[in-house]
């Protein structure tokens, strides 16, 4: 058998192929990352840039004939790819080679490939014909009504390593950096009225304070929603300082409270309608709000999301239009989020490692850095775009960011000081924070409560030590899996 072995470091990336049967390197290859000369490698997001971007043409130099079909693949995971049909199917194997197979106990994973999965999935489940497909905000109700399927209804399992935000798009034009390049807006949603109206913190704040995320979670989790609501990008629980305090009750964290304030809202859109009138904005001022149609409900979440914000802040005053767009089901990342092709969308974060700095990574630039395809802020001001006192904040948090950053010996004293360069980050509406993601509801075979589990990383993904049932659970065998675990 061939294993593939990647080593991905914060200095370069190395991969080699090794024949298990003949114990031997087969070949190997590396290349170094752009380390500037005096630093101790990249940080994690950067180098994971690097590592995604040299992989393709360092896998072709391997050889042609490795990872070139199912029966070439290489693999060490407790899975390997059997079969692959584009669009259409694709089989995963139990690994015999794998080091701790004796607790896989799934022998074979099909994944079909369906447009219409949300339609015709939960008919396969009603079949027989799947062990698992998910259960739309549309169909629930009457999942949970009807006796033949309302104890096939459960919930997918908590995922508490990443959270969700609202971006405003500082980077509204195209620029060329020396590994990227960002497209920027279309002219019909007008990216120069945008640059005006995101230089002016009242506009930016009657979003953080007018936004009503228990409307948005509503769609997801029509009960008990509110235990997904956040107002931090750091979700509970992270991590903790020297005491045990948790870190959102560090530093300036722990006077940050519930943002939505009708009334809070419209005050600074009055205060903000002369502003921007000085300025040249036009109104109402377009906000461009794409989704990903392969995203489950996130279609419908915006729906709600426009109604619930037009509703506080076009209050007698034609304020904003919020556009919503649909964006490619394939590759959104690279063709909206990473391209700039957006005006204010929500976005995800899930943390490398347990220690607040790893939560900055999407909005702290080093100066002339790339940054990481999320905020552009340092590259906003470096190119004139971001302005006056806006610009003041962002200079201000990246400085906070990088003093907390070298506070190595103190650990409440680090975590306080991450912790006031969030709080300041969110205070002045630079970010707007959303939710804890919501797991969807389910019709499954499978007891998910099995499964690993890690503060960080994709290990509740993982389906080694999953049982496939002779039954779909139901909610009242979910929480008890839950309580059990």
């Amino acid at each position: 058998m061939l294993t593939l072995g990647i080593d991905t470091s914060n200095y370069a990336t190395s991969l080699a192929v090794f024949d298990t049967d003949a114990g031997e390197v087969v070949c190997d290859c590396k290349k170094f990352l752009p380390v500037k000369e005096g630093q101790l490698g990249l940080r994690q997001s950067d180098a994971l840039f690097h590592h995604t971007a040299a992989l393709p043409a360092m896998l072709a130099e391997l050889g042609d004939q490795f990872c070139t079909s199912a029966e070439t693949a290489c693999n060490c995971g407790a899975f390997y790819l059997a079969e692959y049909t584009p669009l259409e199917s694709w089989v995963m194997k139990k690994n015999p080679e794998n080091y701790d197979k004796d607790n896989v106990y799934i022998d074979t994973i099909r994944y079909i490939y369906n447009q219409e999965e949300l339609i015709s999935g939960p008919e396969m489940v009603r079949r027989g014909e799947i062990d698992q497909a998910t259960i739309s905000s549309d169909i629930l109700d009457s999942w949970l009504s009807d006796d033949t399927t309302k104890d096939m209804v459960s919930m997918d399992r908590p995922n508490t390593n990443y959270t969700y935000f609202y971006m405003f798009n500082f980077m509204p034009f195209s620029h060329e950096f020396s590994n990227w390049s960002v497209e920027g807006m279309d002219a019909e949603y007008e990216p120069e009225n945008w640059a005006k109206a995101i230089n002016n913190t009242n506009f930016r704040k009657s979003f953080l304070y007018g936004i009503n995320n228990s409307v948005t979670l509503a769609v997801k989790a029509p009960e008990g929603y509110d235990n997904y609501k956040l107002n931090t990008i750091t979700p509970p629980s992270f991590c903790a300082n020297a005491d045990g305090v948790d870190y959102l009750k560090c530093g300036d964290l722990a006077n940050i409270t519930e943002f939505f304030d009708e009334a809070k809202a419209k005050e600074y859109r009055d205060a903000a309608i002369p502003e921007l009138t000085a300025a040249g904005v036009t109104f109402p001022i377009k906000v461009q709000m794409p989704y990903n149609p392969s995203s489950t409900d996130w279609d419908k979440q915006c729906q709600v999301f426009k109604q619930q914000v037009e509703g506080v802040l076009n209050d007698g005053f034609d304020f904003v239009e919020i556009i919503i767009t649909q964006g490619p089901s394939d590759n959104f990342l690279n063709a909206v989020r990473r391209a700039g092709a957006y005006e204010f969308m929500s976005y995800y974060w899930g943390a490398d490692y347990s220690d607040p700095e790893t939560e900055v990574y999407p909005f702290y630039q080093e100066a002339g850095d790339r940054g990481t395809c999320y905020a552009f802020l340092r590259t906003g001001v470096e190119d004139g775009i971001i302005t006056g006192e806006t610009a003041g904040y962002v200079m201000t948090y990246m400085d906070m960011v990088e003093k907390a950053k070298a506070i190595t010996a103190d650990l409440d004293a680090r975590y306080a000081a991450f912790a006031d360069a969030e709080a300041y980050l969110i205070e002045n509406a630079l970010v707007i924070p959303l939710s804890l993601p919501v797991p969807p509801y389910i019709a499954t075979r499978l007891n998910l409560w099995e499964g690993q589990y890690a503060p960080t990383g994709f290990s509740t993904n993982r389906l080694k030590g999953i049982h496939i049932l002779d039954h779909y659970v139901s909610m009242d065998e979910y929480n008890h899996n839950r309580d059990a675990r």
